[in-house]
This record gives C-alpha cells, sequence and structure tokens, in this order.
C-alpha cells in the first residue's frame, strides 16, 4: 500500500530496456507466430537467458512442467503465450531483476497480487471471459508501473499499446476492470467506507469477504501453491 506514495515526476520516458519489453509484450499480445517471438529474443541475449531459466522455475507462475528445455523455441512453447505475457509484465517493474520472482520483491509482490486478485474477481463474475481474466491481470500489473517508473500513468499510456478496456480503467477507473482496479486500490488502502461504496457498483455478490478470500487466493499463488 506504501507504493502509491513513491514520488511521481512528470516528462521523463521510458528506458531502453522497457521499451524493450513493452515491444516483447505488445508483440505476445498480438498472438503472433511463435518465429518472430523467437527471432525478437535473439536480438535481447539477456532476457532469453532469463527466459531459460524461468522455465525451470514456472511452478511459481501455475505451469509445472518439469520437461528438459531444448531451444528457445521450446522454452516459449512450455511457458506459454499466457504466462510469457505475464513475465514480460512483471519485468516491465524491474527490468534488471533476473527471474521477476515476485517473492523476491516488495513491488512485484503488490503488483502480481493486485493482478491475480483482478483476475480472480473477474473470473468470478465472466468465469469464461478468459480474454477478460488475461486484461484484468495485465491491469493490475500496470497499475503499479507508476510507482516503479516515478511517472504519472497517462505519461505511460502514451507510450504502451493497451487495449481500450486496460487504458480505461487506468486513466479513469472506468468500466468493469476500472471499477475493480479502484475497489482494489481502496481495499490496500484499508478503506472500508470506499470498498463498501464501490461493492455497491459492482455486479454480482461481492463482499469483503470476497476480497479477503481472493487476497487468500492470490497469496496461494504467489506461493506456487495453485493456478
Amino acid at each position: 500500500r506504501h507504493f502509491a506514495r513513491a514520488e511521481i515526476v512528470s516528462g521523463r520516458r521510458l528506458s531502453a530496456a522497457h521499451a524493450t519489453l513493452i515491444r516483447l509484450c505488445n508483440l505476445v499480445g498480438r498472438d503472433v507466430d511463435t518465429a518472430l517471438i523467437e527471432d525478437a529474443f535473439k536480438h535481447e541475449p539477456a532476457l532469453t537467458l532469463n527466459l531459460l531459466r524461468i522455465v525451470n522455475s514456472v511452478g511459481r507462475l501455475g505451469n509445472r512442467s518439469t520437461q528438459p528445455v531444448t531451444s528457445l523455441r521450446h522454452a516459449i512453447t512450455l511457458l506459454g503465450r499466457r504466462q510469457l505475457q505475464r513475465w514480460l509484465s512483471l519485468l516491465l517493474l524491474a527490468p534488471g531483476d533476473e527471474t521477476a520472482d515476485p517473492t523476491r520483491s516488495p513491488l512485484l509482490q503488490v503488483a502480481a497480487l493486485r493482478g491475480r486478485m483482478m483476475e480472480l474477481l473477474i473470473e468470478a463474475q465472466k468465469p469464461r471471459d478468459h480474454k477478460l481474466a488475461d486484461l484484468a491481470f495485465i491491469t493490475g500489473i500496470l497499475s503499479m508501473m507508476p510507482s516503479a517508473l516515478g511517472l504519472p500513468i497517462e505519461e505511460i499510456l502514451e507510450q504502451i499499446a493497451v487495449e481500450r478496456e486496460v487504458d480505461l480503467a487506468l486513466r479513469e477507473h472506468e468500466g468493469r476492470l476500472g471499477r475493480i482496479l479502484a475497489l482494489l486500490e481502496c481495499f490496500d488502502n484499508d478503506d472500508a467506507a470506499c470498498c463498501d461504496r464501490l461493492l455497491a457498483t459492482i455486479p454480482g455478490s461481492f463482499d469483503r469477504q470476497t476480497l479477503n478470500t481472493g487476497l487468500s487466493a492470490a497469496l496461494h499463488w504467489l506461493n506456487g501453491n495453485g493456478d
């Protein structure tokens, strides 16, 4: 909850490392051929090495495959597009981190928990809408970028291509994702009155117990004990 108080300074630009991660994240999100993603990684040897490392511990990201990695393409396939995009999104918060392991960084931990909680709440509302659930996770991660980069979210979004639902959620707290993001921000700040007010605006039988259950499930997932 304390990261929201980080100093935000207008006028900065994203670093080369962040720009590279954003390009790769957008490439993965567009569902292009694996060969194109593989080629992009070949131009980033440090990220390639980190990808090969993370495949050996992907249990923390919900994929428990123990197959030996035989190639970069194999690593991408084993990790999967969904988990690859999530890993890249976490790296946006700490581009120098070797594994983007949330358990090693308080900021990554908060971001991962928020992303997973947003995903779980969307899944509770619309269990068959996997795309919206993925967007919810990404929204939660990106909502921490102002704290990580010291930039206003508006300036960050000028440099990143995101889905309209994500943009509205991050800029205006509008739409289904925006309301849930606002709710989790109140929850993170222990603002019970704000939580109750926002819970009343969200479709479904949501209450503070729903949030506590979601937090428990997200912590369980973060510790590698569930999908």
